[in-house]
């Protein structure tokens, strides 16, 4: 597994007009992808057995911020979790 320093990494405004290039590199070819804003890492593109194991290892308990969903206002990552559809990576 590569570290973060090796991550392969995208703004989230590239990621929105190439997504699904990024989903068949994850999907098909395992790479994992680090989503950026302004430089800084927000989240991370994972193949589904990568994420699996990491429930399996942490319990799906711990994947669920317990204070409730996130709120564009609340949580200053830019991300609109209440959209319609998803998760919205508005710039």
């Amino acid at each position: 597994m590569s570290s973060r320093d090796d991550l392969y990494k995208v703004s989230a405004s590239d990621a929105r007009n190439n997504l699904s290039d990024l989903l068949g590199q994850v999907r098909h070819g395992g790479k994992c992808i680090g989503l950026t804003r302004n430089g800084k890492l927000m989240a991370v593109l994972i193949p589904t057995a990568l994420y699996e194991q990491f429930v399996d290892l942490c319990g799906p308990s711990n994947l669920h911020n317990p204070s409730g969903p996130a709120t564009l206002d609340s949580s200053g990552d830019g991300l609109d979790h209440h959209h319609t559809g998803g998760a919205g990576l508005g710039d």
